[in-house]
């Protein structure tokens, strides 16, 4: 294949302004979030919490195992804009068949181990057995369309990754449930199964990629050295994130672990706000660290970032705080056991946030180490937490607080780091109390909110109750967000883009 094949199969015809490819990207998520939460609430309701416990210990079990190939995607998605900046297109074809030979070997060998385990090994029930087994085919076959994405998006062509995610969507919505109403969490997965092979073929479909099955050691090393810092920062985040739900699965089982994913999903979406942020926040640092003489914008950079989060985060964890004891019993009335959890690791969503740029900063000063360190800190105290209270037969609602114990210490250990090199020692603790304070404000708003609705002879978990919680929560917390517009400006930066928007619509 020449140079210009290449780029005649890989190139769209015609290259999306960036603003039209964010928003092209950012509405096909925006459709997929949307409808990922309605096919979850279906599949709760006709699995029932034992089955979504198997569910989501399968995807605990296959995102552990999704991260031993994941250093060779990182580094294809550096070298190959790279090679493509450079006009090398012959570079560009050999990374990828590099990326593919390897990442497919890698997860193969996982996924083939996966598949054993469920079958001779597994101490777990039939369902589960089959669950895993299942697992290992989605392993394998979700790691490779992750390849397609990186190669697509390499090459700017965001129309049929928009397009896919649509199709993605669809899929496991009508695949999913459909599974889960005929054959329950079995049907679930084989729905997730045959999904993710519909996407794959749609990939390989639009993309034309053709892969060179050739071991090429050079640029498979090159692939793994590039992206193994960022692939052990991934693995980190995954390990602090769900050690949690891994040792409620192992020793509780299924139906503990079920009740608990509504927690976990709580957090999951409350997350997703900052983490799309990161998207901005992470080019931002790193063209202030590559600037000369660039500390005063580092600093602004960094501390924009990290106090926005600090006072946004908390006032929308309070607001799924009051909504889900009234919102639970509607959609999935057999998870309301989890409603308290799902409360505390709301809150505890923002401590996740918290250190987004204080972590891209890090990663940007070489200092990856930092970052990893911070995160399996957190992931220890979690888990040394979650063992405790599983063992001594704790509430769920225990398991989320020493969960939250855990996001709590990596987030207070990155931005302590990262701001003890731009301040002085007395002022860094300042700003670490000061980023800390407005979840505390907020804590104390939501137990005077409560106070106040009981008073007012109220019942917070009623409709009535709920709306006047809601509204007096908001109140009581508007200076954490009185305090991040005078740090940071974001009613301006709000109002700004809201003219933008508007004049272009």
């Amino acid at each position: 294949m020449t140079g210009d094949d290449l780029r005649e199969k890989r190139r769209p015809r015609r290259l999306l302004s960036i603003g039209a490819a964010v928003a092209l990207i950012g509405g096909s998520s925006y459709v997929a979030m949307v409808a990922g939460l309605a096919r979850s609430i279906l599949v709760m309701r006709l699995i029932g919490p034992s089955g979504r416990g198997i569910q989501r210990y399968t995807g605990i079990i296959k995102g552990y195992l999704a991260n031993s190939s994941v250093a060779f995607r990182h580094g294809l998605s550096k070298e190959l804009p790279l090679a493509i900046g450079a006009d090398d297109d012959r570079r560009a074809e050999e990374i990828e068949n590099a990326a593919y030979v390897a990442v497919s070997a890698v997860t193969a060998v996982f996924a083939l181990g996966l598949l054993l385990y469920a079958i001779l090994l597994s101490p777990h029930d039939w369902e589960t057995r089959v669950a895993l087994a299942i697992g290992a085919g989605v392993l394998l076959a979700e790691e490779l369309v992750q390849l397609y994405w990186c190669v697509l998006r390499s090459w700017s062509n965001f129309a049929p990754l928009a397009v896919g995610e649509l199709v993605r969507t669809a899929a496991q919505f009508v695949l999913m449930v459909a599974g889960a109403a005929l054959l329950g969490i079995t049907g679930v997965m084989l729905g997730w199964l045959a999904a993710t092979l519909v996407i794959l073929l749609y990939l390989h479909l639009v993309s034309r990629i053709v892969v060179r099955a050739h071991w090429d050691w050079q640029h498979v090393l090159r692939l793994g050295v590039v992206g193994l810092p960022i692939a052990v920062i991934s693995f980190s985040d995954v390990v602090l994130r769900t050690v949690d739900g891994y040792i409620l699965g192992s020793v509780w089982g299924a139906e503990p672990l079920g009740q608990y994913s509504v927690a976990m999903q709580m957090a999951t979406y409350l997350f997703a706000l900052p983490s799309a942020g990161g998207f901005v926040i992470w080019p931002r640092v790193l063209e202030a660290y590559g600037a000369e003489d660039g500390e005063p914008v580092q600093r602004r950079q960094v501390m924009l970032a990290t106090i926005a989060a600090a006072a946004l985060m908390p006032v929308a964890g309070g607001l799924a705080f009051i909504a889900l004891p009234v919102l639970v019993p509607l959609v999935v009335p057999d998870f309301v056991p989890s409603v308290p959890a799902a409360q505390v690791l709301s809150m505890a969503a923002a401590l996740l946030a918290v250190p987004i740029a204080t972590n891209a900063a890090l990663v940007a000063s070489n200092r990856e180490a930092v970052v990893i360190a911070c995160k399996l800190a957190g992931a220890v105290v979690s888990a040394a937490g979650v063992w405790y209270v599983v063992a001594h037969q704790g509430a769920l609602v225990w398991v989320a607080w020493a969960s939250g114990a855990g996001f709590a210490v990596a987030a207070i250990a990155s931005v302590h780091v990262q701001l003890g090199r731009l301040f002085t020692v007395g002022r860094c603790w300042a700003e670490v109390g000061l980023t800390m304070a407005p979840l505390a404000w907020s804590a104390g708003a939501l137990w005077v909110t409560y106070a106040l609705v009981a008073g007012a002879g109220l019942e917070p978990t009623e409709l009535d109750g709920a709306v006047v919680a809601l509204f007096t929560f908001l109140v009581l917390s508007s200076p954490c967000l009185i305090y991040g517009h005078l740090r940071t400006g974001l009613g301006r930066r709000a109002a700004r883009m809201l003219r933008g928007r508007f004049r272009h619509e």
